[in-house]
């Protein structure tokens, strides 16, 4: 909406209505964000700050740009970057990235672990890596990897 007060009013009804929610809102201004934050949105994007930050990529790095963007229209091969968080109601908890095979399954290459305490990013996660609840694991892979994945922790439901 154009107005600020309509999207903060908007996020604070949403954010009642469903309090678990996932609300992303849109700004221009650097200065709505902190108070679309505290209103409750989840993450705020600006198109014009994207946009700049993709132009700076193109000429930093073109062939990674051109790699992702290869990714997104592939329709063939279907590679994508994707993210699967473990449940807490798996036996996956407090196993090992290795015990479950997970860095050797086909078509898939885990590169990054979040953690849900820290919020912090595990690069190249070692496969001693022991997994909690809710941690995120983000992987390259087509669709058919990511039901693998699915289905591997699925299938370690306790």
């Amino acid at each position: 909406m154009e107005s600020e007060k309509d999207n903060i009013l908007a996020v604070l009804t949403a954010r009642r209505l469903a309090p678990r929610a996932r609300i992303v809102a849109a700004t221009e201004r650097v200065e709505t964000e902190g108070k679309l934050l505290t209103a409750g949105v989840d993450a705020v994007v600006s198109p014009s700050r994207i946009g700049g930050l993709r132009m700076a990529s193109e000429m930093v790095r073109p062939k990674v740009v051109s790699l992702l963007d290869n990714m997104l229209r592939d329709q063939e091969n279907g590679l994508r970057v994707e993210e699967v968080t473990v449940q807490a109601d798996t036996s996956a908890v407090g196993k090992t990235l290795e015990s479950l095979g997970i860095g050797d399954m086909e078509g898939t290459l885990l590169v990054v672990l979040r953690s849900p305490a820290s919020g912090r990013y595990q690069f190249k996660p070692p496969p001693t890596t022991t997994l909690e609840s809710g941690i995120t694991l983000v992987v390259m892979t087509d669709v058919a990897g990511r039901s693998r994945l699915e289905k591997l922790l699925q299938g370690a439901r306790s």
